[in-house]
């Protein structure tokens, strides 16, 4: 897509399936199109943003994905606007998000060595 010019947009990605939703917008699924490549993509709602005032987290999200680089961080591999969302295509984690894992728990308590394994990760993240 890159090498012909043409701008990254939402017709390059096919949506699998949704992931989630947030306070401005959701995450899905996608695979780019002629490939067997998955990604997250986030689509923030720009009425959503507008309206709760939003703009400035969505924009800093943006750059901080973008400066990013990490292998256990997500990369962002494009961003990109349509008349009604404001869209993030990043690394696709199948494993889901901490906080998920967290409120799956009893009592909400991971267990010991599910907490060293955190703290190998957060160590290993800001010692990059």
């Amino acid at each position: 897509i890159m090498e012909s010019g043409e701008q990254i947009g939402l017709k390059h990605f096919k949506p699998i399936k949704p992931l989630g939703s947030g306070d401005t917008g959701s995450v899905h699924l996608v695979e780019l199109c002629g490939t067997n490549q998955q990604f997250a993509m986030k689509a923030m709602e720009k009425s959503v943003m507008l309206n709760r005032n939003k703009v400035h987290r969505a924009c800093t999200e943006r750059e901080i994905l973008d400066m990013l680089d990490h292998p256990f961080l997500p990369a962002l591999y494009a961003s990109f606007q349509t008349k009604t969302h404001i869209c993030l295509i990043t690394d696709y984690c199948p494993g889901g998000e901490l906080f998920l894992l967290l409120e799956r728990q009893p009592a909400k308590v991971l267990k010991e060595d599910a907490v060293s394994l955190c703290k190998f990760f957060y160590i290993d993240v800001t010692d990059h």
